[in-house]
C-alpha cells in the first residue's frame, strides 16, 4: 500500500507564484515540502490555504479561526490537516508565510522602514516582527533593508 510520501506528485512543491524567487531562503514549510511528495489534491488544498493567508497578509486580525472559515472547514480539521501535511500548526504556517513575504519586500526595497514592512505583512508589534524575522533568517530585518 502506498503512503502519501510514496505516491508522489512529480515535483512535490507548492507553486509560489505570488512571491516566488529562487534567491530567497526557504521557509520551514517549503523545506518540509521538499523532503516529501504530496498528492495533487493536497497540493491544491495547501495552495488554497496559502492564498487565503496571502490575500489577508496585512490584516493582523486574520486569525486561524477566520482562515478555517475561509477554507470552509473547522479549525480543528485545519489544524489536523496542516499538521499531517507539513508538521506545522496553522499559526506557525501563517507566520512562516508572513515572514517570507517580509523578506521579499525587504529584498525589493518596497518600503523604507522596518515598521512599514512589519505592518504590511500583518505584525502588530515591530519588536515581535524583528525577533521572529531574525530567528527565521539569521539576520535582522534592518540588515536586509540596508543590503
Amino acid at each position: 500500500m502506498e503512503t502519501r510520501a510514496d505516491a508522489g506528485f512529480q515535483d512535490g512543491s507548492l507553486d509560489h507564484d505570488v512571491f516566488a524567487t529562487d534567491s530567497f531562503p526557504n521557509t520551514q514549510a517549503e523545506n518540509i515540502l521538499e523532503e516529501q511528495t504530496l498528492f495533487a489534491e493536497d497540493q491544491l488544498w495547501l495552495r488554497a490555504v496559502e492564498n487565503c493567508i496571502k490575500n489577508n497578509l496585512s490584516n493582523y486580525d486574520y486569525t486561524v479561526n477566520r482562515l478555517a472559515c475561509d477554507m470552509a472547514i473547522s479549525e480543528r480539521h485545519l489544524r489536523r490537516r496542516l499538521k499531517q501535511l507539513l508538521g506545522l500548526k496553522p499559526a506557525q504556517y501563517q507566520k512562516s508565510i508572513r515572514l517570507q513575504a517580509a523578506y521579499e519586500l525587504l529584498a525589493i526595497k518596497r518600503y523604507k522602514t522596518i515598521t512599514q514592512v512589519a505592518y504590511a505583512v500583518g505584525f502588530r508589534s515591530v519588536d515581535a516582527f524583528r525577533c521572529n524575522f531574525q530567528q527565521a533568517f539569521g539576520q535582522t530585518p534592518t540588515y536586509y533593508l540596508n543590503v
